[in-house]
C-alpha cells in the first residue's frame, strides 16, 4: 500500500517494490473476496474448491507488505522526528479519518453499534475487517526506529538472528495473539516484527544468487501448494475454522519469505524506460487507496451474490467487478482534492 510502504531507496529495486505493491494489493482484494463469499459457494462443490484454493493462494499477500515495509524502512537511515510526523500525517491521519467512515458504515449495515462498541473497537484496531492491518502498521512504525538503531549498533548478522526469534514468536498461534489483552493497539504489532525485521535482513542481503534461486524454488512451491492446503483443510474443518494458515504461521511466513526474495529478482527491470517507471510508480501509489476501499465493493459484490445461484461465470464476473471498482475508485478519488489525500 502506497503510505504503508516508503519507496525504496534503491533505484534498481524501484520497480519491483512497484509492482509487488500493485499484485499484492489485487491478491489481498481477490483474498477477501474469497473469505466473503465462501460460505455462498459451499453449495456448488467445484467453485468451493475454486474458492479456497484462490484464498490459500492468495494468503502471501498480507505478510509481504509487512516484510516490504521493513525491506524499506529498515535498510536506511532516517530523522526520527521526521519519520514519525510524516508517518502521523501519512498513515495515522488518514487510517482515522477512514476508520470514521467505516463505522458509519456500519451505523447503516449492523445494527447495535453504539459508542462502547466503537471505542473497544478503536482499542484494538477492529474498526472494519481490513483496517486492523493499519493499526498493526502505527506499531511497527513506532518500533521501526528501534529496531534500526539496535540493528545497526549490534553488525549485520544480529538482523537473521533477531528476525528468526520474532518469527518463533509470531509463530505462536492464534490461542496466544488471540487473546483480548494482546490484540490491544501496539500489542498486536508484536507476531509482526519477524516479517518486519526479515525484510530489512533481505535488504542487507541484497540480491546474493543463491538467496533469490532459493526464494524461487521456494516461493513457486509454495504457491502450488497453498491452494490445495487451504482446500483440504477447509474441507476438514469447515470455511471459518482453518487451523495452521494464519499470517504469521510457520508456513505462511516461510513462504511469503521465498516469494519476496524471489519477486525482487525477477520483478525487477533496470532496463525498464524511464517513462514506464513514473506510470508503473503512479499505478502503484494508488494501492493504499485500493486497499482502503475495496470493502466497500465487497459490501456491494455480496448483495448481489444473494440475487444468484453460485456459479462459475458470476464468481469470475463479481471478483472481475470488485477488483476493477477498487482501482477505478482510487484513481477517480487520487484525483479530487479533498479525496486524495487520504488516498494516495
Amino acid at each position: 500500500m502506497n503510505n504503508a510502504v516508503e519507496k525504496s531507496g534503491d533505484r534498481r529495486f524501484s520497480t519491483a517494490i512497484a509492482l509487488f505493491r500493485i499484485v499484492a494489493v489485487t491478491a489481498v482484494v481477490a483474498l477477501h473476496f474469497a473469505m466473503n463469499s465462501a460460505k455462498w459457494c459451499s453449495d456448488a462443490a467445484g467453485l468451493a474448491f475454486f474458492n479456497s484454493v484462490l484464498k490459500g493462494m492468495c494468503f502471501w499477500a498480507v505478510p509481504v507488505f509487512v516484510i516490504m515495509s521493513g525491506y524499506c524502512l529498515l535498510g536506511r537511515d532516517f530523522n526520527i522526528g521526521e519519520f514519525y510526523l510524516k508517518r502521523c500525517r501519512r498513515v495515522l491521519v488518514p487510517t482515522l479519518v477512514w476508520s470514521a467512515f467505516y463505522f458509519l458504515l456500519r451505523s447503516f449495515t449492523r445494527s447495535g453499534l453504539s459508542l462502547g462498541v466503537a471505542v473497544s473497537d478503536i482499542l484494538t484496531g477492529y474498526p472494519y475487517y481490513h483496517l486492523w492491518f493499519m493499526y498493526m502498521l502505527i506499531g511497527l512504525y513506532l518500533a521501526a526506529p528501534l529496531c534500526r538503531w539496535f540493528l545497526r549498533s549490534q553488525g549485520r548478522y544480529i538482523w537473521w538472528w533477531l528476525a528468526v526469534f520474532w518469527l518463533v514468536v509470531g509463530c505462536a498461534g492464534p490461542a496466544l495473539w488471540e487473546m483480548p489483552v494482546m490484540k490491544l493497539l501496539g500489542l498486536k504489532s508484536i507476531p509482526y516484527l519477524g516479517l518486519f525485521v526479515a525484510g530489512g535482513a533481505l535488504k542487507e542481503l541484497g540480491t546474493r544468487r543463491p538467496l533469490w534461486v532459493a526464494g524461487s524454488l521456494l516461493g513457486a512451491v509454495y504457491l502450488l501448494v497453498a491452494g490445495p492446503v487451504m482446500s483440504w483443510l477447509s474441507r476438514e474443518y469447515g470455511v471459518d475454522g482453518v487451523p495452521y494458515f494464519y499470517y504469521t504461521g510457520l508456513f505462511t511466513s516461510a513462504g511469503s519469505l521465498a516469494v519476496f526474495a524471489g519477486g525482487m529478482h525477477w520483478l525487477e527491470f533496470s532496463r525498464c524506460p524511464e517513462v514506464w517507471k513514473k506510470r508503473l510508480n503512479l499505478v502503484s501509489g494508488l494501492a493504499f487507496g485500493v486497499y482502503l476501499v475495496h470493502p466497500v465493493m465487497l459490501l456491494a459484490a455480496e448483495k448481489l451474490m444473494t440475487r444468484f445461484a453460485a456459479g462459475g461465470l458470476v464468481y469470475a464476473g463479481l471478483l472481475a467487478a470488485v477488483v476493477a471498482a477498487s482501482w477505478g475508485f482510487a484513481l477517480a478519488a487520487s484525483r479530487i482534492p479533498f479525496l486524495g489525500r487520504w488516498l494516495v
